[in-house]
């Protein structure tokens, strides 16, 4: 497998065009994994307090996220 430095050259190595093409793969990638990790913390009930201390303590989404 390639390390971070041999993909960073890879990646300095390709024309423009798929560079933008790369970045923009990736971008996506990154957000399904943000998306991921933001609702196993809801379900988890993480956010909780934040979402108390926001919203009051009458609002919940670890109810509303059909556990």
């Amino acid at each position: 497998m390639s390390t971070v430095t041999d993909i960073g050259e890879a990646i300095r190595k390709l024309p423009p065009q798929e560079a933008w093409k790369l970045a923009a793969d990736l971008r996506e990638y990154l957000d399904s994994l943000w998306d991921t990790q933001f609702e196993e913390d809801v379900k988890a009930g993480r956010l909780d307090d934040l979402i108390a201390r926001l919203c009051g303590p009458q609002l919940s989404f670890t109810s509303a996220a059909g556990d």
